[in-house]
């Protein structure tokens, strides 16, 4: 399952390289996966608070363990569900702050 991950090392510092520039503090994830993308973006920007939403639970749970390994729970927010669900709950939030999108 890793061998298939959407990121690579490179294109995790270019992310991180990404959030940095722009001053990002917020970002929304969505499709966790394994948790790299945001490990990445939490580890290597210590400002930045991640919502991180996964639809298949098995998955998520993987990702969880990394972010609990990598101390970094406190600033990856995961939520597991369906999309559909998911997304019109930040509606009327304080969610405004959100820079970036990964998808």
């Amino acid at each position: 399952m890793a061998a298939s991950s959407p990121v690579s090392s490179k294109e995790g510092i270019w992310l991180e390289l990404l959030t940095n520039q722009t001053g990002t503090k917020t970002i929304l994830e969505l499709g966790t996966h394994l948790g790299l993308s945001s490990s990445y973006l939490a580890s290597l920007n210590k400002k930045v608070h991640i919502y991180t939403l996964e639809g298949c639970p098995e998955t998520a749970a993987i990702a969880a363990e990394t972010f609990t390994q990598l101390n970094l729970k406190e600033r990856i927010h995961q939520l597991i569900g369906s999309f559909d669900e998911i997304i019109p709950s930040f509606q009327g939030g304080n969610y405004s702050a959100f820079r970036h999108l990964l998808v």
